[in-house]
């Protein structure tokens, strides 16, 4: 990185050497902290932690119950997905798991916490069947708008490819609503308009040779009514079958496993932000992983692909931002990103041998990565 982005992620450390299996998630509105879950006994605690791993908004407690349906042991439970309400950071969304292993994708509670009311309200949990098992799923990733949480559950299957519905929270009143049941996998609010996918009408039921799942379109939806409305012209999201989208208004980003594509009216078509395999070079010599969790700050996108990496999109150059990292959490208004970053320098595979630097990176205000000479 270069020198000011390089002083930059240093001011924002926020500790040193502080190891915790659950993980850090999104900073708070004031970009003072970051969440954390930690839970002993059958009481879990939920609070952003700042400086110096000091508490600097406590958000509430979580009882847990150890005779549950897959209960694990204490103190295994973590928060998992989390959304930002961006427009005015009145709201922070998040998962918490009380279980762990295999069965935490499809045993979950979805938390809306009220900065303003100081209030934590239990929203949905995971959906089960007549005998009371989860239905399996995928993780959940909850989203925030200024006046919706939107998230996608499991549901019974009635397209043999699986079951899936697109859930809506209102803000204002507290009404769940679901806005779609069949099979959807991803989807965006775009300005007043709400994108996802659905599988295809008329889509065959699935056979033996089929490994890339269903036909799918993306529909496009009035947010308050739920009307239909006209999809984007050139935006081409469902040939990619995308796992995670995301949106600024302008630009609309979404990823696969292995590439992250990008559409903005402007270009009128989708194109590719960053490539994979080999039409990628660089990427393989640096040894990239496929990309996960996009997240954009103006004209800056940042995603996690075995470290943290930065892309500027008005001079097209990349730089990595940590090694061994993650990104966690939606964009908020002043572009801060969670960064944890960890090192292993004795060579030993025991956890707390591990050293780990939280860092709370703000984008806001730096200079444009120089661009490259070619």
């Amino acid at each position: 990185m270069p020198a000011a982005w390089q002083a930059a992620k240093q001011r924002g450390q926020l500790w040193h050497g502080v190891w915790d299996h659950h993980g850090t998630k999104a900073p708070n509105a004031q970009g003072t902290g970051v969440l954390l879950e930690s839970d002993s006994g059958t009481t879990a605690r939920i609070a952003f932690v700042g400086k110096d791993h000091q508490p600097v908004e406590d958000v509430g407690t979580i009882r847990i119950d150890p005779d549950a349906p897959n209960a694990s042991e204490p103190g295994m439970g973590y928060a998992g997905g989390i959304g930002w309400d961006a427009g005015t950071s009145d709201y922070t969304a998040f998962i918490y798991h009380p279980v762990n292993g295999e069965a935490a994708a499809w045993v979950w509670r979805l938390y809306l916490w009220d900065r303003h009311a100081r209030k934590l309200s239990l929203v949905a949990s995971n959906p089960v069947d007549s005998a009371g098992r989860p239905l399996r799923s995928g993780y959940v990733q909850p989203k925030l708008t200024t006046r919706y949480l939107y998230w996608i559950q499991a549901a019974p299957d009635t397209t043999g490819w699986g079951g899936s519905q697109l859930m809506r929270y209102a803000l204002a009143t507290g009404e769940t609503k679901v806005l779609y049941r069949g099979l959807t996998e991803s989807f965006v609010a775009y300005n007043d308009q709400l994108l996802y996918t659905a599988i295809a009408p008329n889509a065959p039921r699935p056979q033996p040779t089929d490994t890339n799942g269903p036909p799918e379109r993306v529909v496009a939806i009035d947010q308050d009514t739920g009307a239909p409305t006209t999809l984007p012209a050139g935006l081409t999201i469902a040939a990619d079958r995308p796992n995670y989208v995301i949106s600024n208004g302008d630009l609309i980003v979404w990823t696969t496993d292995q590439v992250i594509r990008a559409w903005r009216p402007s270009w009128g078509k989708s194109v590719t932000l960053v490539p994979s395999g080999p039409s990628w070079p660089d990427g393989q010599r640096l040894q990239i992983s496929g990309p996960t969790y996009p997240a954009l700050y103006g004209h800056f996108l940042v995603w996690d692909a075995g470290g943290v990496f930065v892309l500027d999109l008005t001079t097209g150059t990349f730089a990595q931002l940590a090694q061994g990292s993650r990104v966690a959490g939606e964009e908020t208004t002043d572009g801060m990103v969670s960064i944890q970053e960890y090192s292993n320098p004795t060579g030993n595979q025991v956890a707390a041998s591990y050293q780990w630097d939280q860092y709370l990176f703000s984008l806001q205000g730096l200079p444009n990565l120089p661009a490259c000479g070619h």
